[in-house]
């Protein structure tokens, strides 16, 4: 186990591509910097401090975590802090959380639940891009927008249900879903991107059903497509 010093900053590369296993962030840190921890490969567990504000972009990419629990205070999760964290299979965050950046938990191979925080607006690009054990996922009412190629060949999603709010969802944001039955579109839809050809937001979903709302835009799109 690897134990930061009291005090101690957790600086862009600080750890990167080391073989250590396990790691206490001390109380007092409120930033794990970009890059710190990519690419340990062995690295299974984390401590997190209660102070612990911001995880910027990369910071745990390529590494062995199979659950994340992130405390409550924690705000910003940067572009692809979880990317490619294989045996990661549990994913909980309090609503303190009001920023998921791109690619967050991208190819993360094996996840299978997660728990957003409900201040999250937008889920962005490639956010949960082949999950492809991702069955189900609660999306949080302060949701407003789905981006492009968000949840791409999450193979083994069955169902999704848009909240009321949600006003926009990217060109291929669900596409290569195989095994999407279902999804609920709310009336507040203003915009499906990718039309209806092979950028299409619902590319490659098989038999997928659109439930929507009577006289919404959503309606629309259906009956167009």
């Amino acid at each position: 186990e690897f134990e930061f010093p009291e005090g101690a900053s957790i600086n862009a590369g600080v750890l990167q591509n080391t073989s250590i296993t396990s790691i206490v962030i001390p109380q007092g840190v409120t930033t794990i910097g970009q890059n710190a921890f990519y690419g340990c490969e062995n690295l299974a567990t984390v401590t997190f401090p209660s102070t612990l504000t911001r995880i910027e972009g990369g910071a745990f990419s390529y590494t062995a975590l199979t659950s994340l629990h992130l405390p409550d205070g924690v705000e910003f999760i940067g572009h692809s802090a979880f990317r490619e964290c294989n045996v990661l299979e549990t994913v909980t965050m309090t609503d303190s959380v009001t920023t998921m950046d791109d690619n967050a938990f991208d190819h993360c191979d094996i996840l299978r639940s997660v728990t957003l925080s409900d201040q999250i607006e937008t889920i962005g690009l490639q956010t949960f891009s082949q999950c492809k054990k991702l069955e189900t996922i609660h999306l949080p009412a302060s949701l407003k927008t789905i981006g492009n190629d968000a949840f791409q060949y999450c193979e083994s999603l069955r169902s999704v249900t848009l909240p009321e709010g949600v006003e926009r969802i990217g060109s291929l944001a669900f596409r290569g879903c195989g095994a999407l039955e279902a999804v609920v579109l709310p009336a507040s839809v203003k915009e499906i991107s990718g039309g209806y050809g092979n950028d299409a937001a619902f590319n490659s979903c098989g038999n997928v059903t659109l439930y929507v709302k009577a006289g919404s835009y959503a309606q629309q799109y259906a009956i167009d497509g």
